[in-house]
């Protein structure tokens, strides 16, 4: 499959691709959404970054919440960027990003099968679609642990090569921790792992909790500081000028906030574990189908071949199937199966 006719048909159609998420909202969210639509007061921005940044020190992160902001994903952080950064995405899993460099101009230049200015991090079936590292010592790279596209998480260890990599390189990591909190045997967060402040930017959806319009990112007061980073890639300056935060919607402002508290953490977790129990099964139909699949140890995604996707939907009737190259060159001939949607509730009713 030819990535530049991939963007091509993407950015014709007036859209890009993302994972998407199936997920209903915590029982605690919707109430707390419903409450501000029926008058109660919202909570405002600075309880919202407050709310954020006492969820990243549960998760072992010194965050403040002036590091929190609202509504700034990997594509705004990006195309912040000179244009002339190389910049590393992921394949399967970056298409969306790319659509945007290319449509700001930068790395536009097509040449023998890629487009000057990216370094494609293909994954692929025979890698197990974990991300390899950069070959050419890109300035930014943006990757996700937890792969909501594919379901395949690093391991601990992996998150460390990472960061050391970049702690060698300069290179600054703008990292999705979307799915993270699925993750229960690595760190939620890349930004947990020592080293991770200096050369981590984190982009967070709440898409997985049904909140896709929901999305913010932490950018650490250590990275702002470094010299270093701020003369090599140019970002820092651009974040403080010209990143400017959209309004924030009360209703979301509600649900965010409801999301970090005690009740929404303990609703998180009795999901987790009902989807957990969702991706055993599956795992377990799917053995024996004798069907070759990737993801899906704790991510509530998972890939593999047509037929056997059609049986996991046919077993699961909220499954959503996605096919696999309209997520990158890499996922041709796979399918997306997301499950996220599999439990209604917290109580974990399929």
């Amino acid at each position: 499959m030819n990535t530049k006719r991939t963007l091509r048909r993407i950015v014709g159609a007036g859209c890009t691709v993302r994972a998407s998420w199936a997920a209903a909202p915590l029982a605690v969210m919707r109430e707390a959404m419903q409450a501000v639509l029926d008058g109660a007061p919202a909570p405002g921005i600075e309880e919202v970054r407050a709310a954020v940044a006492a969820a990243y020190t549960r998760r072992g992160v010194t965050a403040a919440p002036d590091d929190v902001r609202w509504g700034i994903d990997a594509t705004r952080l990006i195309a912040a960027a000179s244009a002339d950064t190389i910049v590393a995405l992921m394949d399967p899993g970056g298409l969306e990003t790319l659509a945007v460099h290319i449509g700001d101009g930068r790395g536009a230049e097509w040449d023998q099968g890629f487009y000057r200015g990216i370094e494609y991090l293909s994954s692929f079936d025979e890698l197990g679609y974990r991300i390899p590292l950069p070959m050419h010592e890109p300035k930014l790279a943006q990757i996700a642990a937890a792969q909501g596209v594919t379901g395949v998480a690093m391991t601990a260890r992996e998150m460390l090569q990472w960061i050391r990599y970049a702690q060698q390189t300069g290179m600054t990591i703008i990292h999705d921790a979307t799915a993270g909190d699925f993750v229960t045997t690595a760190p939620a967060t890349l930004l947990a792992v020592e080293g991770a402040a200096s050369c981590v930017l984190e982009t967070v959806s709440l898409a997985p909790c049904g909140l896709p319009g929901a999305v913010y990112s932490v950018i650490p007061a250590a990275w702002q500081a470094d010299v270093d980073k701020v003369r090599d890639v140019p970002l820092a300056e651009a974040l403080g000028r010209y990143l400017v935060e959209p309004e924030l919607s009360p209703v979301l402002a509600a649900g965010v906030v409801a999301r970090y508290s005690a009740r929404g953490e303990a609703e998180w977790t009795e999901r987790r574990q009902a989807l957990g129990a969702v991706m055993a099964r599956v795992r377990e139909l799917l053995d024996t189908f004798g069907s070759e699949y990737w993801g899906g140890a704790e991510i509530p995604v998972i890939w593999t071949d047509k037929r056997s996707a059609a049986a996991v939907a046919a077993a699961y009737p909220a499954a959503v199937l996605h096919d696999g190259a309209d997520f990158g060159p890499a996922g041709a001939g796979c399918v997306r199966v997301d499950l996220s949607g599999a439990v209604r509730s917290a109580k974990g009713e399929e």
